[in-house]
Order: structure tokens, then C-alpha cells, then sequence
């Protein structure tokens, strides 16, 4: 790109931005190789994302000129609705956006860079989007006048980074973790505020179901989304048939499944002197026929048929194995599958899933062999990298393909995608944000 601009009338310009994409909306793009189209999308998104820059100087320029006030109009935002025809939320959203992200205006008329330089700088080259900007933005925001003042540079730098490799949701994720270390007193703050207000209340109906709402604290959180890993998954496919629960359907079997399994293994604490049981009672009547309502200890009335289903259910479970975890143990090099020591090793070390922006927990991965084994035969713990069943099958499909370098899980993009291949780490997992590694 030339580094000298021609100067032309804002009308001539826009005028030839039109007629160029008509020629571009022209194109037949099926003459496009796979790889022209791929650029061409890159390329257009670039174009779209350059185009906020002009946004910020036409807003600034309007606040400068106090056009809003000159037809009678309360602020920029509802200006621009009714010259643009724009949402309320978006009219906002873009005067917000030319305050961070657009050059200003100092009392004597001098110009000022942006408030956050480096997000308008990225913007300006087309490598973040708008909602990549506002997710940095409102993370800054968030943070103390002091860290700001400190180290606001630094955070708006490593943002922006990360904003060129992840979409917005997953930049949001970074953003959180970055601001709590930065913040260590506010994740305090936090923890004791969980604390104070934790809270679980169940209103059982007569019927014996009941609603359940609460506060949870990290603590419960991380055991209740422990069982949800052990129980909560999709059950095999039988006869072509996959499980027809939802995933919230899933959630509350799994709770329920780990509340029989804490019963039977009778761990809980004696009730009125005798081992906690579930007790539901029904006349022999009742019994024989199967018919009418039996109760619950805790004064349910529910039918006798779903008595019988439930407690059938727990002579059943009687026989079900526990997985208990063990420590690690030496194993054959020459297994197919990873033993339970060498998964616990990749485990503390890559956290979850390595693969770059997916927050799947140890729980949910298998491990995939970086050297296909059916060619090396070897899984050795360097030699592997956890990995969530979409990602181990479906992104390899795509092209990706696992690797460790220096010690640590990347994966290698194909190119399609990249087409330089620069290896990708996952940062969701990292317990050392913020910070280059």
C-alpha cells in the first residue's frame, strides 16, 4: 500500500467505493479457487472492519460541529437515529466507540490520539472487529483508576493481541481472566461477596417436585460441575438411536445420579439417630394394585406407580461401579489408550482441552495422539495432548493437528485457515495470565 494518499472530495471517494462494489457484487465468485475464496472472505471482513474508522472522525465531527443541538436533538446517539435510521442500542454503541477509539480534540483545537491508541490502531489496519474494540473497551472500564494508570498500556496491548487470534466471545473470556489478575483485591472482594450471599432454596410442590434456586460459591460450583463431567454426558447411541435427553435434562439426571451414589455409599451423616434414607410409604392395598398415592418422608404425595419406578431404580444402581481415581502408575508403552497415570499427568499440566479458545474441563477430553499411534505405537505423556471429543475428531477433519513445543500443547492450523500454519495455544486454561510466555 502506497504510504501517500490521494486527496479527494469525501463525495468523489464514496462515489468510487459504490461503483467498486457493484464490481465486486458483479464477480462470479464460483471462478474462485478454494483458496481465492477463503482470501476473499478475509480480505472483505478486512475492508468492513476499516470502515468504523471513518465512523469515529464522522461522529467527532458532528460532536465538534454541535449538529445535534442545532436541530433540537438531546445527544449524538438520537442525532444519528434519525439521520441514519439506526437501533438505539447501536446509535450508542457508535458514539461510545468514537470516544475510545477516534482521534480527539484537545480545548485549544490540537489533535490527541484515541484513548486506547492500540485498539484504534488495529481497527484502522481491519484486524479487530467493533465488537472485538468494545469487548476491550468495556474490559479497561472495569478495572481500578490505579491499574488503569499503571498498567493500562500493557492490558490494552495484550487485548489487542489476543483480539487477532480470538472471535469476541472467547476474547471476553481473556479479558475476565486478565482483569482478575490485575485486580487481585476486586477477586477477593469477589470471593467474600459469593460467600456472604451464597444461598439454595428448593420449593417442593405437592406433587414433590420442586423449583431450585441459588447463589453458589467457586467451591460448590466446581463440585456440582465435576459430577455434571462424570454424568452429565450424552449416553451411547443404542440402535442407531442417540440419547434423546437435553443437555439440562443431562445436568439434572447427573445431580439426582450423584445424590443416589453419596446415599448408597452412606456417607451422609445419621438422620434422628439412624442412617439417611429415602422412605416412601404405601398400604399393602396400594402396593398390590399399584394403584394410588404413596408418600415421601417429606410429605409428598406422589402416584404409587412412580414410587415403585423409583425405588426398582435404586436396587438397580446397587450394582453400579464407581471409578475411583488412582495415583500414577507405570504402563505399557505400547497401549492404545492412555492409562489413567499418564492422563492425570497431561492433565495438571495443560489444565482442559488444549485446543485454541475452547474452555472444555479435563472431564470432557480424550486424549489425542500427536504421532498417529497405529504408525509410532507410543503413548508416552509428550506425546499426547488432551483434547475434548469435538476437537479430537472434527477440528483433525478440518486440518489441525496437535503438537507440543517446548513442553507446552499447540495446535498447528491448517492452511486454509492460516496459511503461514503459526501454531496456536489455548490461553484459557493458563494460570499465569497476564503475561508473555
Amino acid at each position: 500500500m502506497s504510504a501517500v494518499v490521494e486527496r479527494v472530495e469525501p463525495a468523489v471517494a464514496l462515489a468510487r467505493i459504490q461503483a467498486e462494489l457493484d464490481r465486486l457484487d458483479a464477480f462470479d465468485l464460483t471462478s474462485l479457487s478454494d483458496e481465492q475464496l477463503r482470501e476473499y472472505g478475509r480480505e472483505k471482513e478486512r475492508v468492513r472492519r476499516r470502515l468504523a474508522v471513518s465512523d469515529h472522525a464522522f461522529i467527532a465531527e458532528v460532536e465538534a460541529r454541535a449538529l445535534p443541538s442545532a436541530v433540537f436533538v438531546r445527544s449524538t446517539g438520537s442525532f444519528l437515529r434519525g439521520l441514519l435510521r439506526l437501533d438505539p442500542h447501536e446509535a450508542h454503541q457508535r458514539v461510545k466507540a468514537a470516544k475510545s477509539f477516534g482521534a480527539r480534540r484537545a480545548l485549544t483545537g490540537e489533535s490527541l490520539p484515541a484513548e486506547l491508541p492500540a485498539v484504534a490502531a488495529a481497527q484502522a489496519s481491519g484486524e479487530i472487529s467493533e465488537r472485538h474494540a468494545r469487548v476491550i473497551s468495556e474490559a479497561v472500564d472495569k478495572l481500578p483508576d490505579a491499574v488503569v494508570a499503571e498498567h493500562g498500556e500493557q492490558i490494552e496491548r495484550e487485548l489487542v493481541g489476543y483480539a487477532e487470534q480470538f472471535d469476541p466471545h472467547h476474547l471476553a473470556r481473556l479479558a475476565r481472566r486478565i482483569g482478575y489478575c490485575y485486580d487481585p483485591d476486586g477477586r477477593e472482594e469477589d470471593v467474600e461477596h459469593r460467600e456472604k450471599h451464597r444461598e439454595l432454596t428448593i420449593t417442593q410442590r405437592p406433587d414433590g417436585s420442586s423449583t431450585i434456586k441459588g447463589e453458589a460459591t467457586a467451591e460448590l460450583t466446581e463440585f456440582l460441575m465435576l459430577h455434571m463431567d462424570a454424568f452429565a454426558k450424552p449416553k451411547p447411541a443404542v440402535d442407531g438411536f442417540k440419547d434423546p435427553r437435553t443437555a439440562p435434562q443431562r445436568r439434572h439426571d447427573a445431580l439426582l445420579e450423584a445424590m443416589k451414589l453419596n446415599v448408597r455409599a452412606q456417607q451422609l451423616p445419621t438422620v434422628a439417630g439412624v442412617t439417611a434414607t429415602v422412605i416412601i410409604t404405601m398400604t399393602a392395598e396400594e402396593f398390590e394394585t399399584r394403584k394410588g398415592l404413596a408418600k415421601t418422608a417429606h410429605g409428598a404425595l406422589i402416584p404409587v406407580r412412580e414410587a415403585m419406578r423409583i425405588t426398582a431404580g435404586e436396587y438397580r444402581l446397587m450394582n453400579v461401579v464407581i471409578d475411583k481415581t488412582q495415583g500414577i502408575t507405570a504402563y505399557s508403552s505400547t497401549a492404545r489408550l492412555f492409562p489413567e497415570g499418564a492422563r492425570l499427568a497431561m492433565i495438571a499440566l495443560d489444565g482442559g482441552c488444549t485446543f485454541p479458545q475452547c474452555n472444555a474441563p479435563p472431564g470432557r477430553c480424550e486424549i489425542d495422539h500427536i504421532i498417529d499411534w497405529a504408525k509410532a505405537r507410543i503413548t508416552r505423556v509428550d506425546l499426547g495432548v488432551p483434547a475434548c471429543h469435538p476437537h479430537n475428531d472434527e477440528a483433525k477433519k478440518q486440518g489441525w493437528r496437535s503438537t507440543r513445543i517446548n513442553g507446552r500443547a499447540a495446535w498447528i492450523p491448517p492452511a486454509w485457515i492460516d496459511p503461514e500454519q503459526r501454531p496456536r495455544y489455548n490461553h484459557l486454561h493458563d494460570t499465569d495470565l497476564p503475561g508473555e510466555r
